[in-house]
């Protein structure tokens, strides 16, 4: 084989390998579409509401307020618990108990 053949053939060869690399990845990896799916339908409505709402709107508050509706359809003993609110819940917890 001369040199420039060679130059061709490796290149080639790495990308072939690559590509089968990534075929065979998508392939074997079991994947769980509905999680992603669910994401992007979250992801894509906080999108539109920031970018396209009327009113100027903190997502960060929208998200808070939606966590404990999200929670609540679990059980009746899961709860969220917000960050500012997490001490006093904690100390009412380590407190004494007595009765």
């Amino acid at each position: 084989m001369s040199k420039s053949n060679k130059a061709y053939l490796i290149p080639t060869i790495i990308a072939i390998t690559f590509i089968g690399g990534l075929w065979a990845g998508r392939f074997f990896t079991p994947s769980s579409n509905s999680d992603i799916d669910n994401n992007s339908k979250i992801d894509e409505i906080l999108s539109l509401v920031k970018n396209d709402y009327v009113d100027k709107i903190d997502i960060d508050s929208i998200i808070e307020l939606t966590i404990p509706d999200m929670l609540e359809n679990l059980d009746p003993h899961t709860t969220y618990i917000p960050a500012k609110e997490l001490t006093d819940v904690n100390d009412e917890l380590e407190g004494s108990f007595s009765g």
